[in-house]
């Protein structure tokens, strides 16, 4: 028996390799899809980030909801004042009259929920005297002057 040689043409030997992946293209091919994983694994960070974020703020807005109403239906503390947000140790609330124009038996105050754990600044303590802050919500409403405590309302400037 004697042995068959399929004989190859130059043209058709280059061709059979140039049919395959080079290891360049895999590289590159790989560093894209580890670059688009990358971006994946960052957006997807970023989304649970703002996710807890709005999840807080819609709690803070729930309890600032309930703090109000409170107010409203057992009669609004002296203000400038603050306290602790039932039922949730890290929050802190604050009460301040907001200097806008308002009829002479009324105010304008602003209720507000700060959390305790982001804040630096050791005056928004509970017990220590209130100050504006950044906020996880607030509201603002209009009061008689007569529904604050006893020590009522800070006078306002003209």
């Amino acid at each position: 028996m004697g042995l068959v040689r399929c004989a190859m043409s130059e043209s058709d030997s280059r061709q059979a390799r140039r049919s395959g992946i080079t290891l360049i293209e895999v590289v590159v091919g790989l560093a894209l899809l580890g670059s688009l994983l990358v971006m994946m694994v960052i957006a997807g960070g970023r989304l649970e980030k703002q996710r807890k974020i709005s999840e807080e703020k819609l709690e803070a807005i729930a309890a600032l909801d309930s703090l109000v109403s409170g107010f409203f239906s057992s009669g609004f503390p002296p203000v400038p004042s603050n306290g602790a947000v039932p039922g949730n140790d890290r929050w802190a609330w604050q009460l301040a009259i907001v200097n806008t124009a308002a009829p002479e038996s009324c105010s304008v105050a602003r209720v507000s929920i700060v959390d305790l754990k982001k804040t630096s600044d050791p005056a928004v303590d509970i017990g220590q005297k209130s100050r504006t802050r950044e906020s996880l919500a607030s509201v603002e409403v209009l009061v008689a002057n007569s529904a604050f405590g006893r020590q009522g309302v800070v006078p306002r400037s003209p």
